[in-house]
């Protein structure tokens, strides 16, 4: 099986729970609200937060559309870009499978950490804690437990991280090295274009997740 690396937001209290109750995080990790919880919820006559947050999110979708209606954009099909604004708040919804708080690196995300530190294994800088580093927290999740960065962590990763580009990047980037290290995966020239990629979406993620205060996880699976 494959090694999929994520990188998962959560708030300060989350990280609170979890250091209290550590063995949680399988749940937190899978959605932390099943069916057998909507349903209880619906027994007491109370509202499903998730079915709450997807009728909010349905509801600014038609208002969208309902706007772009009224405007003077005229007949027709809606264009793509339309199409996207209106689908935007469903998407925040994770109405389409997606969760904005969870980046899913695939398997470049040991490239990726070797082309930020030139080292295959986990180091204590910022950047070598961006993607390895972190405490170990709860089970193992098949491939070792998730791994807890701090908000200060967070915000360290985040500052060292806007001062690398993906020149930097890429100047780094010798696959010969990179297979003698045994980096996962990476077998081809065509990895560092993927790498990119991800690093492209890693850095405002990080950027985000500092502005907000959020801690963060980091497991493999």
């Amino acid at each position: 099986m494959s090694m999929i690396g994520y990188v998962r937001r959560i708030s300060g209290a989350q990280a609170l729970a979890l250091g209290r109750k550590p063995a949680s995080i399988k749940r937190l990790l899978t959605g932390g609200y099943d069916m057998q919880a909507m349903i209880r919820d619906q027994l007491r006559g109370k509202t499903s937060p998730k079915r709450a947050a997807m009728e909010n999110a349905y509801a600014r979708a038609k208002q969208i559309s309902d706007e772009l209606k009224r405007s003077e954009r005229g007949t027709g099909p809606a264009t793509f870009e339309e199409i996207q604004k209106m689908m935007q708040p469903l998407r925040e919804a994770g109405a389409f499978g997606e969760d904005p708080d969870v980046l899913e690196l695939d398997k470049s995300w040991h490239t990726l950490h070797y082309l930020l530190t030139g080292s295959a294994v986990p180091s204590d800088s910022a950047l070598g804690r961006a993607i390895l580093g972190g405490k170990e927290i709860g089970p193992d999740l098949g491939y070792g437990p998730a791994r807890l960065l701090t908000a200060s962590e967070v915000q360290d990763i985040a500052s060292a991280l806007a001062h690398v580009s993906a020149e930097d990047l890429t100047q780094r980037f010798d696959l010969d090295k990179m297979i003698a290290a045994e980096i996962y995966a990476c077998r081809d020239e065509g990895e560092l274009g993927l790498a990119l990629e991800y690093f492209e979406r890693l850095k405002p993620f990080y950027a985000e997740s500092a502005a907000r205060g959020s801690a963060m996880l980091l497991y493999l699976r």
